[in-house]
């Protein structure tokens, strides 16, 4: 769920990548630091590296403030476009609602189609209302109102954000379907739609639950939640579960909780997420692999999910048998394969200092990544992709430095102690190092970027990929041979060749 998804409903008053001159700072660890001059590129680097939770230089709230900031300062010419890509191509969740509601809260052009464009999932729309009431004022403007309207009745072209399928699996919470219905006042498109919103309505202001013989999939969802406990499991057996029973709500419906002979029967209405997600649960009530593996590994189904790449490396990483770690290996290889190859000699340096290993999106998961794990699986991923490649892993001073290792699979190698966080950050100096035993065509150093010692003025095209959008940067992007990348995505692969070679005057990803 995303962040904004417990905002209350009443709260408390109160173009290219690297382009633009720095500004000199100072890092966190007191090295040289430099602040791009163009917003652009520190609200791109800000919303795709990484979520807006605590990390270890930066609270969720001040990346909040620091976008919200960046915003009004932006082109919106700019803005509509990224705010749509940030969602359905980065895939991210909480940073396109900030930077939609913020292009409406500025008064931007065509705010309406901007909020509209960042909706993608039935929750969303309650999302980006607590966030809007938690930042702006209880009144909503009427573009924002408007938009979330296009999204939720598919007034846009889209499918509609609201039908029976998506109140039955989406409609909790402290902003349910009728909360928004009640704020935004949507105009049905369909008599169908007509029905549910006043169902919607009238459940959320006085408790109805029956709903009209009209909603056909709830009331069959409906009659099997009245099944007596006792029938339960037989009514599994006999007549299986109607559609729109989610595993979520299967779970809460059984007394005694999920059971094999549950889990097989609403497995083939999981999505692929759901499935990455209950791995070990699968295996705790007994279900043979084999049923599970064709939809773990089928390519088609790992490219219509968009799951993150990374997302395999935690599933591999929590797993608790081996039944499934060689399927997550041959299916993370499957997201990252197709990656451009980088011709000539690349060096890859890792940051292993001790802020590498705070937990990405902290809050999100029991068990979240850290940096120093991303951050080799990052690695691992690129150097692969390269025709030669050297990965070296420092902190004050060099660690290690191995080729990549292609006959394991990236999770595997991603998961190797070399990269675990270690002591400070001297990044110039090892990379300085590296460099006079290793010559390259340029350098990828991937990063938090808050080093304690300077740029020295390397002449090689240096690449700094930042895991975590902080600032400000330990290098003066945009200028000769420094770029900035960012990004928890395979996007951030494919792009870095177009990057490099256009020496930083690239189109932005949404132009390519």
């Amino acid at each position: 769920m995303a962040r904004f998804a417990s905002t209350p409903q009443h709260p408390p008053a109160r173009r290219p990548w690297s382009i633009g001159r720095s500004t000199p700072a100072a890092t966190h660890e007191g090295g040289a630091g430099h602040v791009p001059g163009d917003p652009h590129v520190e609200l791109f680097n800000g919303c795709v590296s990484g979520f807006l939770a605590d990390q270890f230089y930066e609270t969720g709230d001040q990346r909040i403030e620091r976008l919200k900031t960046l915003v009004e300062q932006c082109d919106p010419e700019w803005l509509a476009p990224f705010a749509r890509w940030l969602r359905h191509v980065a895939n991210m969740r909480s940073a396109p609602i900030v930077v939609a509601a913020e292009y409406a809260a500025n008064g931007f052009p065509n705010s309406r189609s901007v909020i509209s464009s960042v909706l993608a999932r039935a929750d969303e729309p309650g999302e980006l209302l607590g966030y809007w009431r938690a930042h702006h004022s209880r009144a909503v403007r009427s573009s924002v109102k408007r938009g979330i309207n296009d999204a939720i009745t598919g007034a846009n072209g889209s499918r509609p954000l609201y039908s029976e399928f998506t109140a039955l699996r989406y409609d909790s919470g402290p902003w349910r379907f009728g909360d928004v219905i009640e704020v935004t006042h949507p105009q049905p498109n369909t008599p169908e739609q007509s029905t549910l919103f006043k169902w919607l309505l009238d459940r959320r202001r006085h408790g109805n639950e029956t709903p009209p013989a009209e909603l056909q999939m709830i009331t069959a969802v409906r009659g099997f939640d009245a099944t007596p406990e006792e029938q339960r499991r037989d009514l599994i057996r006999t007549t299986g579960l109607p559609k729109g029973v989610s595993w979520e709500r299967l779970a809460g419906w059984l007394p005694g909780g999920m059971d094999r002979e549950a889990w097989e029967a609403v497995l083939p209405q999981m999505g692929y997420m759901a499935v990455l997600r209950n791995l070990n649960n699968f295996d705790r009530a007994g279900i043979d692999p084999v049923i599970v593996r064709p939809r773990l590994t089928d390519p088609e189904a790992i490219e219509k999910s968009r799951v993150l790449p990374f997302r395999f490396l935690t599933a591999y990483a929590n797993a608790e048998t081996d039944n499934y770690r060689l399927d997550l290996a041959a299916s993370a290889d499957i997201a990252i394969s197709n990656l451009p190859q980088l011709a000539g000699r690349t060096l890859v340096m890792v940051d292993c200092s001790g802020s590498m290993g705070y937990a990405v999106g902290a809050g999100r998961s029991r068990n979240p990544l850290s940096l120093s794990q991303l951050a080799g699986f990052t690695a691992e991923s690129l150097a692969r992709s390269c025709e030669d490649a050297l990965i070296v892993c420092y902190d004050v001073d060099i660690l290690n430095a191995a080729p990549p290792a292609r006959h394991v699979p990236v999770v595997r190698a991603a998961a190797d102690d070399r990269y675990f966080p270690r002591g400070g950050t001297h990044t110039w100096r090892c990379t300085s190092r590296a460099l006079s035993q290793w010559d390259a065509d340029r350098v990828v150093i991937i990063t938090d970027e808050q080093a304690h010692d300077t740029d020295p003025g390397i002449r090689k095209p240096i690449v700094t990929w930042n895991l975590a959008g902080y600032r400000p940067h330990h290098a003066p992007h945009g200028t000769a041979n420094r770029f900035l990348i960012g990004g928890v995505t395979d996007r951030a692969m494919q792009l870095l060749p177009t990057l490099i070679n256009a020496s930083g005057t690239g189109d932005w990803p949404w132009h390519s």
